[in-house]
């Protein structure tokens, strides 16, 4: 029995796990997929390093901070991702696109009590209330915690180099099924759609639950790249963000939030 299983994984071993997708979730997927050993292959029609709109990864704020709300698995991710930054970090320095930064999140109605402040076990936290600090209309308290934030500009070149350097593949190529994808590499057992949005034209998916969201920012240049700051408004969906971008010398200023229309 114990040959029979060495045999299979050696085959196992041998073919590549196909990643539909080169995105930030395939580019993930495919990074901690190769440490474990296996090969990989990415195809996609848009790499790291495209500047097309349909290649929304690119264009990500993006920064670390915890969501009250979501089950158990939401948190558990959101702390693995905020370790896994970290680490990076501390290993690659700036390269890997990841800044440590203060988080201020102002609140018009108040947050929730300390019990959902379930991050304290990853960074300290500080409640402030308009007795203690000045607040911008119409904000009557905020929190306050260090954290990190993400350039995709450095960030998905940084993994695609990482993927590369560890025998990972990029095919760009575009595929219109998974069918086809499968009939690209038959001796591979794992495929992984890892397309986003592109489900909602694969002709054997058309997930009619994906949707685009059409979102506005503005790159501003300064010298104030230190603090993620973020307006909770007393409106569901409504919201303001200042988030740093330090290795290129400004701050990403947004947002407007338009589900369904690109």
């Amino acid at each position: 029995m114990a040959s029979t299983e060495l045999r299979l994984k050696r085959h196992f071993f041998k073919q590549p796990v196909v990643i539909l997708g080169a995105g930030i979730i395939g580019c993930a997927i495919a990074y901690n997929v190769l440490k474990e050993g296996y090969s990989v292959v990415l195809v996609a029609d848009k790499l790291p390093g495209c500047q097309s709109v349909y290649y929304p990864s690119q264009w990500a704020g993006a920064s670390w901070h915890f969501s009250k709300e979501g089950s158990k698995e939401d948190k558990y991710l959101q702390a693995i991702t905020f370790r896994v930054w970290s680490k990076m970090r501390n290993e690659d320095g700036p390269q890997c696109g990841v800044m440590p930064v203060h988080t201020t999140e102002f609140y018009a109605t108040g947050p929730a009590g300390r019990a959902s402040f379930w991050a304290e076990g990853l960074t300290s936290i500080i409640t402030r209330t308009s007795a203690d600090r000045q607040m911008p209309d119409p904000y009557e308290k905020a929190i306050e915690y260090d954290s990190l934030v993400l350039d995709p500009n450095f960030h998905l070149p940084y993994l695609k180099q990482k993927i590369e350097q560890m025998g990972g593949r990029f095919l760009e190529k575009k595929v219109h099924s998974l069918a086809d994808l499968h009939a690209m590499f038959p001796q591979s057992r794992v495929l992984v759609n890892a397309s986003g949005c592109g489900s909602k034209d694969l002709i054997d998916v058309r997930d009619e639950k994906c949707f685009w969201e059409r979102g506005q920012n503005i790159f501003f240049k300064t010298d104030k790249t230190d603090e993620v700051l973020i307006g909770h408004a007393a409106a569901p969906k409504e919201y303001t963000y200042v988030i740093p971008r330090p290795l290129q010398g400004g701050v990403i200023l947004g947002g407007v939030k338009q589900p369904g229309n690109l």
